[in-house]
């Protein structure tokens, strides 16, 4: 390298890491910007993850690509490594995967150029080009003050342009996760920062899912009486040695500023308290020392670093979400009581700092139905208090009479709504709850929270917010269900008898609402739904869906049973009209429609039951939209998307067929204050019973042993096929992370082995590899030999035509021991990663094959049968089958839709 290259303007430090740099360089050198002024300085570390595409980038950007190879895993050291080679005027420590918006380089040459006196410039950051990390207030250019904008300094070191010239210390080896953050404060202390308003980094983060939610549904669902203004969520951090970080950190900081300043500035203390949370966050103090005397050491230091924090720096410190706020400020303040004042206010202090107030909590209404004569209510409460000490009541008061129900609490330990800890401390509470009242007359219904510990007692009345899948929305606040309207106004619920008289008065407060809020579509839409609403009242429709690219799963197979039933019931089967199986669907009825189309959108809105095979409600819900992923769908912007239009006016009964026998406990995912099914239809007794006995919370006779409908039409057609099947992964749900991952290296390598091909030339048998639908978007990138094809046949017919089946933790792997044909389990050691650890289903004693952890014992076994008949010839195997499976008599289809029709 020419360190004299006066010419070169941008150094990039990026390192290598798990995920793929090819976005983040692109985004460097497509540029609106001189190519000779920028250069990549890449550290490739020992793991080489990227050191391919690093080679192929070096060869093409020759002048501006440079790789440093080192063996050290230390980003201190990394971006040490990056400084002392950078030649650029300004520096910028990139993330991998991270991009910039192509105007970022010359608006931050621009800015750095007219205004000289600038160490430092922060770029505007925004998650995955969507969701602004802060609400930024600045729409020019302009220097920051740190004492009047603080949170400037916490800002990832990613999104800071230095001044190299400036920079006259190093990163300190000593700290891994806080080595940033301790060499950016120690730029600002010296330095002037600005803010270049037009520039933007677009931080990336792989699973949406598990690291950010959109604002407005992280405070409305995970911290609505919080109010906090932070929406993401740290998912895998790597921390130092906490007490590294209070000598290498805290204390090396501290030091320094008082010698020089007799203080600590307001920005460093923003800093402090946000470090602090991250490690007061930490759920079990265990996971910290397991050492009596460091864990006493351990809260000494955690005082004393506290101690040069204000109040203020841990309050109003927005990247701080109010639950730890509170729980620093008990900590620093060490005291925690309860008051009740003159105004029967229950009130949580920490010293003389007001905590909480118990009596602004909302209650969060998840559910509001009726089903089986009752009136049901699900919701939740958030505070410090410990349910113990809280109860939830309704008061119903009709014509004659006033009677109190009281409210049930549930335990949702596995979900978001468990107990949050901090340092094995309870602090976060959740009561959930659930009311039922028996539908005998009108009635208004009002909610009561009382709170009784010790010698305090209070009854207070909570406002009720209603959650996105209540049933009820903002828009349409009331539904029609079994001849009665539920409705939602000044804070209380009514309950009266349908008259179409009543819903038009509803119906248009309705479009009252929509015409301040909504489109001409959307009033046009309600005008007519308020029009057919006469028409459809009586009417019986159930929807039924399996994926909307997808068919031939358990709803298809009971789709076509049920048609064939004399019930009054009009039946629709919802896929997308781009499915290959659109057509093949239009040739068995004429009641197939279009997903999204306007005859779905009315269907839906007047159904009484949407059946799905699978767990989550995008199928049959048209006002969801688009062809997503798994957790894409799960996504609150896809699921707030058009609530109005669906929530309200009619209530459907959610019935959840399954798309497989579930072995694991799923209970953190379709809770029931998330979905609140109808059904939920099981096929063996320990499958039900470990939802009944998990944290679900539906009642027992929502939990059905009826059996898989698909089974009814599973047969054995075997055709010398060898059927590959393995299951998606969570944790690489993602192009980058899937593209390195070693799952894929894994498959890949088993598609390509060449001892299995030639043996199976040999005996004439057919490779297949049938892609998890949840991996379709990933195809590019599994390797195959001509001889081992990627099948687009459906489930079933593979099942029925194939031999010999390997699969992982797939449940379509009860599909083939259904037909007790052999199966192979391919759980070699990264596996380990697999994301439904948990089950009843124990492989080493109840599998209905050999389970093999290495590549050549599972071709050596797949070779053994195609040499000796390819049969389950295990006696254990198939004993294992027939104590397994309850029902082997075909009527799966017939108990299912008899459930259906008499509830």
């Amino acid at each position: 390298m020419n360190i004299n290259d006066e010419n070169l303007i941008f150094s990039f430090v990026l390192f290598n890491d798990e995920i793929s740099i090819e976005n983040t360089v692109n985004s460097i050198f497509n540029q609106n910007f001189d190519l000779d002024g920028i250069e990549i300085i890449f550290i490739d570390s020992k793991h080489n993850r990227n050191s391919r595409l690093a080679l192929e980038y070096q060869n093409k950007f020759f002048n501006n690509f440079f790789i440093i190879k080192t063996d050290v895993e230390s980003k201190a050291h990394f971006f040490n490594m990056g400084l002392e080679k950078a030649r650029g005027k300004y520096i910028n420590f990139i993330n991998p995967g991270d991009t910039l918006s192509k105007n970022t380089l010359s608006e931050v040459n621009s800015y750095f150029n007219s205004n000289i006196d600038l160490g430092l410039i922060n770029i505007p950051i925004s998650i995955n080009k969507d969701y602004f990390i802060i609400d930024y207030e600045f729409d020019k250019n302009q220097e920051i003050d740190l004492e009047k904008c603080p949170e400037f300094s916490i800002f990832g070191l990613n999104s800071f342009f230095i001044k190299t010239d400036n920079i006259n210390i190093r990163f300190n080896e000593n700290l891994v996760s806080s080595c940033d953050s301790y060499f950016l404060n120690e730029l600002l202390l010296h330095n002037k920062l600005g803010f270049a308003s037009k520039a933007n980094l677009y931080k990336w983060v792989s699973n949406p899912f598990l690291s950010v939610y959109p604002y407005d549904y992280y405070k409305q669902i995970t911290l609505h009486n919080w109010g906090s203004d932070i929406f993401f969520i740290n998912s895998f951090k790597r921390f130092e040695n906490v007490f590294d970080k209070f000598e290498f950190y805290f204390k090396k900081l501290e030091d320094e500023l008082l010698s020089d300043f007799n203080c600590i500035p307001s920005f460093v203390q923003f800093n402090f308290a946000k470090e602090l949370a991250d490690i007061v966050e930490t759920e079990e103090i265990n996971e910290i020392t397991t050492n009596p005397d460091e864990i006493n050491k351990f809260y000494d230091l955690l005082s004393y670093h506290l101690s040069f924090i204000d109040l203020s720096s841990i309050r109003q410190n927005r990247f701080i979400d109010v639950n730890t706020q509170n729980f620093l400020i008990y900590l620093k303040n060490n005291d925690f009581h309860v008051v009740l004042d003159d105004s029967n206010h229950v009130l949580f202090y920490a010293g003389d700092v007001l905590l909480d107030n118990l009596n602004n909590k909302d209650i969060l209404m998840d559910i509001v139905e009726i089903n089986n004569g009752n009136l049901n209510f699900s919701g939740n409460i958030i505070s410090h208090c410990p349910p113990e000490f809280l109860s939830v009541h309704a008061v119903v008061e009709s014509e004659n009479e006033k009677k109190i129900y009281d409210g049930v609490y549930n335990d949702y330990s596995t979900s978001d709504r468990k107990t949050r800890r901090y340092l094995s401390c309870p602090w976060g509470y959740n009561y959930n709850f659930d009311v039922k009242i028996p539908i005998e007359n009108e009635s208004r219904i009002n909610f009561i929270l009382k709170y009784k510990h010790d010698d305090i007692e209070a009854e207070l009345s909570p406002e009720v917010t209603l959650n996105i899948h209540a049933g009820l929305s903002q828009f349409t606040n009331y539904f029609i269900k079994d001849s009665h309207i539920v409705s939602f106004s000044d804070n209380s619920f009514s309950l009266i008898h349908y008259s179409y008289k009543d819903v038009l008065k509803l119906e248009f407060k309705s479009i009252s609402k929509a015409l301040k809020d909504c489109g001409f579509y959307t009033i046009l839409f309600k005008l007519i739904f308020l029009i057919l609403i006469p028409f459809m009242i009586n009417k019986r429709i159930w929807l039924f869906c399996d994926r909307m690219m997808l068919a031939d799963d358990n709803c298809e197979h009971l789709f076509k049973y049920s048609i064939k039933q004399d019930d009054n019931i009009k039946k629709y089967y919802v896929i997308n009209k781009k499915s290959v199986d659109y057509k093949r669907l239009k040739a068995i009825s004429n009641n197939i429609i279009a997903y999204g189309s306007l005859k779905h959108k009315l269907l839906f809105l007047f159904s009484e039951k949407l059946v799905n095979s699978h767990f989550f409600r995008t199928p049959t819900n048209p006002f969801l939209g688009g062809d997503l992923s798994l957790f894409k769908m799960m996504m609150v912007d896809s699921m707030i998307k058009n609530n109005y239009l669906y929530s309200g006016a009619f209530y459907h009964d959610f019935c959840f067929i399954q798309h497989g026998i579930i072995l694991h406990d799923l209970s953190s995912y379709f809770k029931k204050y998330d979905f609140n099914y109808s059904v939920i239809v099981t096929t063996v007794e320990k499958e039900r019973y470990s939802i009944i006995s998990g944290n679900y919370n539906y009642d027992e006779d929502r939990i059905q042993l009826l059996g898989l409908t698909r089974y009814d039409n599973l047969i054995n057609e075997e055709n010398k096929q060898i059927l590959l099947s393995p299951t998606w992964r969570v944790l690489v749900d993602d192009y980058d992370l899937f593209a390195n991952s070693d799952y894929l290296k894994s498959v890949n390598s088993f598609l390509n082995n060449q001892k299995l091909i030639d043996t199976t030339k040999k005996y004439g048998y057919n490779l297949v590899f049938k892609i998890h639908p949840e991996l379709h978007r990933f195809k590019r990138f599994f390797i195959l030999p001509e001889e081992f094809k990627i099948t687009t046949e459906s489930y079933s017919k593979l099942l029925r035509e194939s031999s010999i089946m390997i699969t992982d933790y797939s449940s379509v792997a009860f599909d083939f021991a259904y037909l007790k044909k052999p199966i192979i389990y391919y759980q070699n050691k990264e596996n380990e990663t697999f994301h439904n650890p948990e089950s009843y289903f124990d492989y080493e004693t109840m599998a209905f094959g050999d389970i093999v952890t290495n590549e050549d014992d599972l071709v050596d076994k797949i070779i053994y049968f195609m040499e000796n008949g390819t049969v389950m010839d295990d006696a254990e195997y198939k004993k294992r089958c027939e104590d397994f499976f309850y029902y082997n008599d075909r009527n799966n289809c017939k108990r299912v839709y008899e459930w259906l029709l008499n509830h």
